[in-house]
């Protein structure tokens, strides 16, 4: 086993140590192999997508972040046949219906990720 090193803002080890004592587990080296193990496991499913595909994203981010992500939307409007918007206590909700070529899923996908001021990004195969 390989030791790392990481920083982390406060924030977010108040988030580990919660989720550690909700779910019982002992250590935040497990916690964080966790999550890792599960966004290893979202990518790999998508990863294997080839040809046409469709999915649905779920998307939440701070509700003044809105500006940020229509850009974004309309440089994937080929592939976006439906936007749901919900606003919800400073937080908005997006969800799209996407179908299109496998690749520009992806990208999407990936493109949401990679996004700071996104808190969540969830995708559903269909």
């Amino acid at each position: 086993m390989e030791i790392l090193s990481a920083s982390l803002e406060n924030a977010t080890i108040e988030k580990i140590e919660k989720i550690k004592s909700n779910l019982g587990i002992k250590s935040r080296s497990k916690i964080i192999a966790k999550a890792i193990d599960s966004l290893e496991r979202e990518f790999s499913v998508l990863e294997k997508l080839k040809g046409q595909s469709k999915a649905v994203l779920s998307i939440a981010y701070d509700s003044h972040e809105n500006e940020g992500l229509k850009d974004f939307t309309e440089e994937f409007e080929d592939i976006i046949r439906t936007e749901l918007h919900q606003h919800s206590e400073g937080i908005c909700i997006r969800v799209l219906i996407v179908g299109g070529d496998a690749e520009r899923l992806k990208k999407l996908f990936k493109s949401l990720k990679a996004k700071n001021e996104i808190k969540s990004v969830s995708i559903n195969l269909i």
